[in-house]
């Protein structure tokens, strides 16, 4: 019997589990706020560095151009003021005119771009009070990736965590502002709050007093900090490197169940181009003298050793120029090449040189090729595409285009003259980029 029963459960726990499952979805819904008491209000939001003129211009913030490395991660972990990501810090003052500035338990600062199109949210910044004490996270950060070589995949550029990462900062009167948004207070032009107000002008926006409606200022507002009747938050963000030429927008709010009116500000992000190169020298070995045109391969690859590659590590596309002194026999690389006794020697010096620049899609193909031939000692010349050079020449005439934030392949040569003496020679090349002016579109 017993064994009957046991196969009459488990038949019956069959049939059980096999009966389909029924589920749902419904909403839940909550207000938060608005259900009375007096909300804080906003005295004022400023944004920190301003590097160039900002009093006139409003405020401005360089790219930090990324260093990479040749072995990934892409950029240096032990220097991070060399990674790629820039310290902007924003500073909200508010108040709360029934509870004082003790009630206010939040603060947020939201970051917009473009500013001009009402734009998408690049990050968030939540300050909240536990107890008598901050603490800063951030949510909803755009996508930022480590630029990739043709035929390499961008990995994920993660903003910098705690300690340098999201953090807050409770101020008083005579605590620094950080002018220069490098983490170090009281160095360079840093000032207490009150000083900081008057210098920092019209790029401090400042809110409207409820109490009387007059808008505050910086003698009013250091006043209503210095006295302890407003609180005031120092919120540090990021913003990565290869991120647009934008303005974006600052919208600052305080909490205390309702939610303060907000204050908007904005920064504009400078547009940079930044050269960095994998070489310090270009090495073209040994050859005879009537080797003809000699070259120096180049590649795509930052981390190749002797294969030179350009990276405009700015956010701004950018066009190459390149000049050269001649090679001379013997000069031993220090001083003025021409001060050389040799370097007017037609016998002793190499003196014609061309260079190549390849733009490559992400398949490795070849989309923009520019080939010049210059002389020494002449003027800075943009390797461009005349279709003059063909081959390698292709692609859109005019500037070849460097891709900011992708590293491309560039290649040098020589021309020594049949029958010149023997021996080492060295001289000096000369690699600059501007903003790009041509007319190669981007392709990716």
């Amino acid at each position: 019997m017993k064994k009957i029963l046991s196969i009459a459960i488990a038949i019956i726990a069959i049939f059980v589990l096999a009966i389909p499952a029924a589920a749902d979805t419904i909403q839940t819904t909550a207000t938060v706020g608005g259900s009375g008491g007096t909300a804080p209000y906003m005295i004022a939001l400023f944004t920190t560095p301003d590097e160039v003129d900002g009093d006139v211009d409003g405020t401005n913030v360089y790219p930090e151009p990324a260093i990479p490395n040749a072995v990934a991660p892409l950029f240096p972990p032990n220097d991070p003021t060399k990674d790629g990501w820039k310290r902007i810090v924003f500073y909200l003052m508010a108040d709360h005119e029934m509870l004082g500035h003790d009630a206010i338990t939040g603060m947020t600062i939201d970051v917009w771009y473009p500013a001009s199109a009402g734009g998408a949210r690049k990050f968030e910044i939540n300050a909240l009070k536990s107890g008598t004490s901050w603490t800063a996270s951030q949510s909803g950060y755009a996508a930022a990736n480590y630029p990739a070589a043709p035929g390499g995949t961008a990995a994920a550029a993660v903003p910098p965590s705690p300690p340098a990462g999201w953090n807050v900062r409770e101020l008083t009167y005579t605590d620094f502002v950080d002018t220069n948004a490098d983490g170090i207070l009281g160095n360079d032009n840093d000032k207490t709050v009150g000083p900081f107000l008057t210098f920092y002008g019209n790029r401090v926006i400042y809110g409207t007093n409820p109490v009387g409606g007059a808008p505050w200022n910086a003698v009013t507002a250091g006043a209503r900090l210095q006295s302890d009747q407003a609180l005031m938050l120092e919120l540090t963000g990021w913003i990565w490197f290869h991120q647009s030429p934008l303005v974006y927008t600052v919208e600052g709010k305080a909490a205390k169940g309702n939610q303060s009116p907000a204050l908007w500000n904005s920064f504009q992000f400078i547009g940079v181009t930044s050269l960095y190169l994998d070489f310090s020298t270009i090495a073209y070995g040994s050859f005879n003298s009537d080797a003809g045109v000699v070259v120096k391969q180049g590649d795509n690859d930052l981390g190749t050793s002797g294969a030179p590659t350009i990276w405009d590590n700015g956010n701004v596309n950018a066009q190459v120029k390149v000049s050269a002194s001649k090679m001379v026999l013997g000069w031993d690389g220090t001083g003025d090449v021409q001060a050389h006794p040799d370097y007017g020697n037609p016998s002793k010096t190499i003196s014609k040189f061309d260079a190549i620049l390849y733009y490559k899609d992400k398949l490795f193909n070849n989309v923009q090729v520019g080939q010049i031939l210059f002389p020494a000692d002449a003027a800075l010349k943009v390797i461009d595409n005349d279709l003059l050079q063909v081959p390698p020449e292709l692609g859109t005439t005019g500037a070849v285009l460097l891709q900011a934030c992708r590293p491309a392949k560039i290649e040098f040569s020589v021309e020594p003259v049949s029958g010149i003496d023997n021996g080492a020679y060295r001289g000096t090349l000369t690699i600059s980029i501007e903003p790009y002016a041509g007319a190669q579109p981007e392709i990716n």
